[in-house]
């Protein structure tokens, strides 16, 4: 869920809870974000429905231009207000600190530029998991060969087995990722409101139920 203002951003939020029962809430998009209107969101969020917090800044691909101290205060009181889930990037771990911690903590990583090799992306999880807060590994590059994708898959196979991972390929080629990476283990997918995509090669809530279902049945993804 994304939005330039928290209006745009609560409307989203609203006919994303219609859609799904898990939600990533990308505060870092709504101008001039601060921690209190994390209680207006908080407010609109379904019961039955669990939220993912993310507040990204530049350097990791975001749109939140704080520093980091801002940043932990809004996924400090996220935690505190009772939200499932906060997104922490790789690069800010040993800086952000979440004290009475109840939310799930996904460590993030992004290369927007291209897939690193096996080995890289492998050690990569290993460092996050030594971050005791870490529950979930969370690590997003980008495709540009069917190989990447391969790569991919292999570390979601190799990695799931000593705890949650979210392993997805970026770009026109690893969008198939988002949808495979679930078959092979993932522990969840990301996908769009309609046309509000926050990632390159995001497909829809429906293009991922649709593809899901034809790839489970003719191990194959179609999607253009």
């Amino acid at each position: 869920v994304i939005g330039k203002t928290i209006s745009e951003f609560l409307n989203n939020l609203e006919q994303a809870q219609k859609k799904s029962n898990l939600v990533e809430a990308r505060v870092d998009y709504i101008k001039n974000f601060s921690s209190e209107l994390l209680e207006e969101i908080y407010k609109k969020k379904k019961k039955d429905v669990e939220i993912i917090l993310t507040c990204r800044n530049r350097e990791n691909g975001g749109e939140f231009e704080e520093d980091t101290d801002k940043q932990n205060e809004i996924l400090q009181k996220a935690n505190d207000l009772g939200f499932e889930y906060l997104d922490i990037d790789y690069s800010l771990i040993e800086q952000i600190e979440i004290k009475n911690k109840t939310s799930k903590i996904i460590c993030s990583y992004h290369n927007f530029e291209f897939t690193p090799p096996f080995e890289e992306l492998s050690d990569l999880i290993d460092k996050m998991r030594r971050f005791k807060q870490v529950d979930i590994c969370k690590v997003a590059t980008m495709v540009k060969t069917k190989k990447d994708n391969d790569t991919i898959y292999n570390l979601i196979k190799t990695k799931k087995i000593l705890g949650e991972v979210i392993i997805l390929g970026m770009g026109e080629i690893g969008k198939e990722t988002r949808v495979r990476g679930l078959i092979e283990g993932n522990y969840l997918t990301f996908a769009s409101i309609g046309d509000n995509s926050s990632a390159p090669g995001q497909l829809s809530i429906s293009q991922i139920k649709q593809e899901l279902e034809i790839f489970m049945k003719n191990n194959k993804f179609v999607a253009k």
